[in-house]
């Protein structure tokens, strides 16, 4: 859709189209990951404040899944 005049016209148009076709894996020469997809779903389902309330969500996910990794590798270097 990269140049196209239409989008132009579309307010928020990458949200809404990761947000209509989840299994999209490039838009406009630009990876379309996961994570960008589920904003992108918060977005269209309750606007900004449902779209930040998914980034702290994610970002939890991401601390949580660091300190798993963390606290794996502690316990391979203390055996």
């Amino acid at each position: 859709l990269q140049g196209n005049p239409v989008v132009g016209s579309y307010k928020h148009y990458r949200k809404i189209i990761l947000a209509s076709m989840p299994t999209l894996k490039y838009l406009d020469d630009s990876p379309a990951f996961d994570k960008d997809k589920r904003y992108a779903q918060a977005f269209v389902r309750g606007g900004l404040e449902e779209e930040r309330r998914e980034r702290e969500r994610v970002r939890e996910e991401e601390n949580a899944e660091r300190e798993g990794h963390r606290a794996a590798f502690d316990a391979m270097v203390e055996r």
